[in-house]
């Protein structure tokens, strides 16, 4: 496995029942990380779906969509060494 796979990678989540096909979210995604499916949701519009890579967590899908809640952009948590705790470490040993 190489770095980048270990890496937990932003990505959207579309509500699919939520979205009405205004294509904003496509257009405005700078990586085409999104594309329009073919299915149709339970309201009768085909939605937006992630690709399943490209994402950068930008956030542009979110801030285009008129839909409130139609979209999610889920950001992991970097976990940085703490440079702190290292110093006090080493202070004591």
């Amino acid at each position: 496995m190489t770095k980048s796979e270990s890496k937990p990678r932003p990505f959207p989540v579309i509500h699919k029942n939520l979205c009405k096909a205004c294509d904003r979210c496509i257009i405005t995604c700078k990586n085409q990380a999104l594309e329009m499916s073919q299915e149709l949701n339970d309201s009768g519009y085909n939605y937006a779906e992630y690709i399943g890579e490209g994402c950068i967590g930008c956030g542009d899908c979110y801030y285009s969509c008129p839909e409130p809640l139609a979209i999610e952009v889920h950001i992991p948590i970097k976990i940085a060494k703490n440079k702190s705790e290292n110093k006090i470490n080493d202070e004591e040993g």
